[in-house]
């Protein structure tokens, strides 16, 4: 299990940028979209043949009655490994054609790999509470793992004409992190 980060965030700007924010529920498939192939891996069907049919299927392991293929392939390559035949020791021949074909279309073949460089984090934000208040800026919190999701927030920044204000705090480390994400064209020429 991951240590879990708590991010507490402070929103300032036009209500309607807010408005739209919210609407995303922080989930960050909508804010930075994973490729769609890494997202299959991780789907109730086989990412090769779109297949339902599973031999010895459970939570959090289906291997595909086709075509050869667990579900989650980028769960069981080794990120530490130096050569692709290290990498993908733990694959099947359709796994590693795909592994590789995945590679070269999104530049790596893990929707873990994926997720920690595009969005700061292993998985998607969870407890996501919003409060807005009456001059339309908002309070949101949630729990993301391993750290809080940095590249989200720069996106929202950058994207919307709002300020971001946050605090985290990571479990097993002391004392809390401030960070703030300035709009795009800040008065004071900040980023």
């Amino acid at each position: 299990m991951p240590n879990y980060a708590y991010s507490s965030l402070k929103i300032t700007g036009d209500r309607n940028d807010i408005d739209k924010i919210i609407k995303t529920e922080f989930d960050f498939n909508m804010i930075i979209p994973p490729p769609q192939g890494l997202v299959d891996d991780c789907e109730e069907y086989c990412s090769m043949c779109k297949s339902r049919e599973f031999i010895d299927a459970d939570t959090y392991s289906r291997h595909c009655v086709k075509c050869d293929v667990n579900s989650n392939i980028g769960g069981s390559i080794s990120s530490w490994a130096k050569t692709d035949k290290e990498r993908y020791r733990q694959l099947t021949k359709n796994e590693i054609k795909l592994a590789k074909k995945w590679r070269k279309e999104y530049g790596t073949d893990s929707w873990y790999e994926w997720n920690t460089s595009n969005w700061g984090t292993k998985w998607n934000a969870s407890y996501v509470k919003v409060k807005r208040f009456k001059n339309g800026n908002a309070r949101v919190t949630f729990q993301t793992a391993w750290g809080p999701p940095m590249p989200i927030f720069e996106r929202l920044a950058k994207d919307y004409n709002v300020r971001i204000d946050g605090t985290f705090e990571i479990e097993g480390e002391d004392g809390l992190y401030k960070e703030s994400w300035l709009e795009e064209s800040s008065d004071d020429g900040s980023k």
